[in-house]
């Protein structure tokens, strides 16, 4: 049924929950409200303001920045570099699955100096 479709949608994100955050609040406290819910305050005014700004659509979660990594390209080329051998060795020693095959001749192509 697509209204229960759209249900479940609105509460994986909390959609439901954060509108009536929302709606409370302009009845009540903003603060007596947060801690009734046991949330901070602040959380009810940003889903206010990006309800206010963008509609629903402002009340989804936003994609997450990646991380930078914590290790630096020398770093990086020597784990693959010890990745490249393993796999060589290993596919030296018996090339009994097409994987092993696979790695074998594309590690041929590739040479890692460091």
């Amino acid at each position: 049924m697509r209204v229960q479709a759209d249900l479940d949608h609105l509460d994986r994100n909390k959609l439901t929950f954060k509108l009536q955050a929302i709606l409370a609040a302009t009845k009540y406290p903003v603060s007596s409200v947060a801690d009734i819910l046991g949330i901070a305050a602040e959380t009810i005014w940003r889903w206010a303001v990006a309800y206010n700004e963008n509609g629903i659509e402002g009340l989804y979660p936003k994609p997450k920045r990646p991380k930078p990594s914590k290790l630096t390209l020398a770093q990086k080329l020597k784990y693959l570099s010890g990745w490249i051998q393993e796999k060589q060795h290993k596919a030296r020693m018996s090339i009994g699955h097409w994987s092993d095959y696979v790695i074998q001749s594309k590690t041929k192509l590739i040479h890692i100096t460091l």
